[in-house]
């Protein structure tokens, strides 16, 4: 609910640092100021250059028959991140001018004026070279990006523009939602073949200490040892008796008041006779363990 966040906005800020886009390296994640709006609606902004800022926003998860990208099997789990949306801000003024070389003029870029369409066509080329940037093939935080991402719900584009004291402000958003994968649980093992093992091999390939420090926290957070019914657990967030009945768990692993097992052998291949003395009623009926761990496995496998 929270690790993919981070890992997302890093990979699409370095992705478009990477991208060479007329923002150069005036690209943010979570610059909080960049634009500002008052009470009255105007806007104004601190930025000396032509900015990029990344965020992510609001998220939801649900049952994934009601349109969520959450699947049904996510009861009480706090790991899906479902439709999550990314927000991509852009923005210039009028006083972030260059001296043509040739001409002398006051240009944005080489070939656009310092005027109300060159603020606009400004932002559209850069937006374009954003887009050019995420879907790079060769760009290795596009990749990282693209992987933590199983898909673009619907993107939407926004603008807002002032004249604040003579100095003209424009801005556009590009707002995506995203079907962003789950977050990685505890005891998750490292694998580059996974969205977040990728993301963190790119991450210490870097020499951004600040990147760094993000893999570091990551990892941290998903470090520690833990069995596959622990893991699944965490992922699912299945009770004991879930855990149980649903068969990758033995009756010595999780002892639970109110279930017996009438097989004494407690063996994972045998068939298990479940007898629930709970509220909901009572009475017994078979589950192969072994299918059980197959069934929960291959769905864990399928959030990677």
């Amino acid at each position: 609910m929270s690790l993919m966040r981070i890992a997302v906005r890093t990979a699409v800020v370095q992705a478009i640092k990477a991208g060479l886009t007329m923002a150069g390296d005036h690209v943010f994640d979570s610059r909080i100021g960049a634009l500002d709006v008052t009470v009255d609606g105007s806007i104004s902004t601190r930025e000396d250059k032509p900015w990029v800022v990344v965020c992510t926003d609001a998220s939801t998860t649900g049952n994934a028959r009601d349109g969520s990208a959450s699947p049904d099997f996510f009861r009480r789990a706090f790991v899906p991140n479902g439709w999550t949306t990314l927000t991509i801000d852009t923005g210039i003024a009028s006083n972030m001018m260059d001296r043509d070389s040739e001409t002398g003029e006051s240009v944005l870029v080489s070939g656009i004026p310092v005027t109300d369409d060159g603020l606009e066509l400004y932002l559209d080329l850069l937006a374009r070279q954003i887009g050019d940037a995420l879907t790079n093939p060769e760009n290795e935080w596009a990749e990282a990006f693209r992987r933590l991402v199983q898909g673009i719900h619907n993107s939407e584009r926004l603008r807002t523009s002032d004249d604040d004291k003579g100095v003209r402000l424009a801005a556009q958003q590009l707002k995506l939602t995203l079907d962003l994968r789950a977050d990685p649980v505890k005891g998750d093992t490292e694998d580059g073949r996974t969205a977040v093992g990728a993301f963190l091999t790119v991450c210490d390939k870097s020499n951004d200490a600040n990147i760094q420090n993000i893999a570091r926290l990551i990892r941290a957070e998903v470090s520690g040892a833990a069995g596959d019914a622990t893991s699944i657990r965490r992922r699912f967030g299945h009770t004991a008796a879930e855990a149980l009945a649903l068969g990758y768990v033995l009756k010595s692993d999780a002892p639970i008041a109110g279930f017996t097992l009438e097989d004494a052998r407690d063996e994972p291949a045998s068939p298990l006779m479940i007898s629930s003395k709970c509220s909901h009623g009572s009475g017994a009926r078979p589950l192969n363990r072994s299918d059980g761990t197959a069934r929960a496995a291959a769905s864990e496998r399928l959030l990677r």
